[in-house]
């Protein structure tokens, strides 16, 4: 069952499978305008979305700096978890961190999306921060930059799924960090109705 109402007065109800039915205290005749703010309701389960809504948005943060010298992707523990309402549902993926990449040149920082424990990127992630100039040897002192990426995923399950950031070196005589001073990274996951 569904009720829509305006100011608290009943406007529209709707029982069951039934077509929703409009309030007899209705008159539609004269109608300019419907004040959003005063209407409200209660969905029923059996509602659906039509492709494209916004379904639910949570978010993870994450703010102690933390590094890593690995060549193979490692966890930053910057991560969020969402069940997604519908097989059918895609969820995007907006992921943020301060970073710091220091040693020599040329020295790459990587950057990618995981859901649970697979890598949504490619063996570079999607994005990547280069120190130095690899033709010239450059160092360029350190580097500081924001990093901010997206992924747009169908994980075909109403289970819990987490999307979490990974970082990896290209060396590891060289340090990659995140959460830079203290600084709030940021991954967001939206479920959006397939």
């Amino acid at each position: 069952m569904a009720d829509i109402k305006i100011n608290e007065k009943l406007v529209v109800s709707q029982t069951g499978t039934a077509e929703p039915v409009l309030a007899s205290n209705v008159d539609l005749s004269s109608a300019t305008g419907i004040p959003a703010a005063g209407i409200t309701g209660t969905l029923g389960s059996g509602i659906t979305f039509p492709a494209g809504h916004v379904i639910q948005v949570v978010e993870g943060t994450h703010a102690t700096e933390q590094t890593t010298t690995s060549t193979s992707f490692v966890d930053t523990t910057i991560d969020v978890t969402i069940t997604p309402s519908s097989a059918s549902s895609k969820i995007l993926v907006i992921a943020s961190t301060h970073t710091h990449i220091n040693g020599g040149a040329p020295h790459v920082g990587y950057y990618t999306i995981y859901r649970d424990s697979t890598n949504l990127g490619s063996g570079a992630g999607f994005a990547s921060v280069w120190h130095g100039h690899p033709a010239t040897g450059n160092n360029d002192d350190n580097l500081a930059t924001h990093v901010c990426f997206q992924k747009l995923d169908s994980p075909n399950t109403t289970s819990p799924v987490e999307y979490s950031i990974y970082v990896k070196s290209n060396n590891t005589s060289y340090t990659c960090y995140w959460s830079m001073n203290g600084s709030t990274s940021v991954i967001t996951a939206m479920e959006i109705s397939g």
